[in-house]
């Protein structure tokens, strides 16, 4: 009889343990999708008010080369470089 309570026992105590470890998890896997959704919208925000890259001309190749070559650009120049890593 003692060993039929004390199975008993782990066996609600194991359910009761399970159910809020279902509860932990249902509840962390929603607040994962609502920071999912957040950031989603957050990119799409950030998206819209990106500017767009100034037009390009055959005018930006020379200031491009120059700087690429490590030179400097004529402030007579009327391009712009277009080295992203200048």
């Amino acid at each position: 009889m003692t060993r039929t309570l004390l199975a008993t026992a782990l066996l609600a105590a194991l359910m009761a343990t399970t159910a809020i470890h279902a509860q932990s998890l249902a509840d962390v896997a929603k607040k994962t999708e609502e920071e999912r959704a957040n950031a989603k919208q957050e990119q799409t925000k950030s998206d819209n008010t990106k500017k767009a890259p100034p037009a390009q001309s055959l005018a930006d190749v020379a200031p491009t080369v120059l700087t690429i070559l490590g030179l400097p650009v004529p402030h007579s120049m009327t391009g712009h470089s277009l080295a992203i890593f200048a």
